[in-house]
């Protein structure tokens, strides 16, 4: 399943990626993108939607998403397959256009460039 019940959505390869890079450096020094699950109201009943802010690192991730629904969390250098692709994340990607299977949720893990909101990825 898609590990919705999990406020941290942060994948156990991308904190082995983050364990790889903080041998060669500080922890506060390996940034990437923070994205946060927050209620959508404006949606209707009981939806979500994903914020991406970028620039930041995982403490600093971990901080900011503990009022939030769920978060995630991926460092800049980070590549990983994504709508048929293999993306590489690089500072700015975070106002980029996502496209997540919304019903992947359902089934399996969202994709690393995605989020589960509860009901779907996004």
């Amino acid at each position: 399943m898609c590990g919705c019940s999990t406020k941290n959505q942060t994948t156990k390869k991308v904190l082995a990626h983050l364990e790889a890079e903080v041998e060669s450096r500080e922890m506060s020094a390996v940034k990437g993108i923070g994205m946060f699950v927050l209620p959508a109201p404006e949606n209707g009943i009981l939806e979500n939607k994903v914020v991406r802010v970028g620039d930041l690192d995982y403490v600093e991730t971990q901080k900011r998403g503990h009022n939030c629904v769920a978060f995630k969390w991926l460092p800049y250098g980070y590549a990983f397959e994504h709508d048929g692709k293999t993306v590489r994340l690089m500072p700015g990607d975070e106002r980029k256009p996502w496209i997540c299977i919304p019903n992947r949720c359902i089934t399996q893990d969202c994709t690393d460039g995605c989020a589960c909101t509860g009901k779907h990825c996004g």
